[in-house]
């Protein structure tokens, strides 16, 4: 399946009390799961884990997060988000933006 998602618009805040941090705009992105990597925090209790401490993980690693145009589409596209990412070693994985 092939889709254009444009990461320029102004991503969707549904509550009020939402924050967005930040927000790069990243053009034109043609949906290519090949293109988007589920990133796994190092820590095992990822419960623990804030958005601001994955967000220096990946800077510290040099690796780019997609803005929350992504999240946007996937959620109202679900069927999109790759099968690998919901599942490991036989275990539901939670997902999360």
């Amino acid at each position: 399946m092939s889709a254009r998602i444009n990461l320029n618009t102004v991503p969707v805040c549904p509550d009020e009390r939402w924050v967005v941090a930040g927000h790069d705009k990243g053009g034109v992105f043609h949906w290519d799961p090949e293109e988007v990597r589920l990133h796994l925090p190092r820590r095992a209790d990822a419960r623990a884990l804030l958005g601001a401490a994955i967000r220096k993980e990946l800077a510290a690693a040099r690796e780019e997060a997609f803005n929350a145009n992504l999240l946007d589409w996937l959620f109202l596209r679900q069927s999109f988000i790759p099968w690998e990412w919901r599942r490991t070693g036989g275990y539901h994985r939670m997902v999360l933006f």
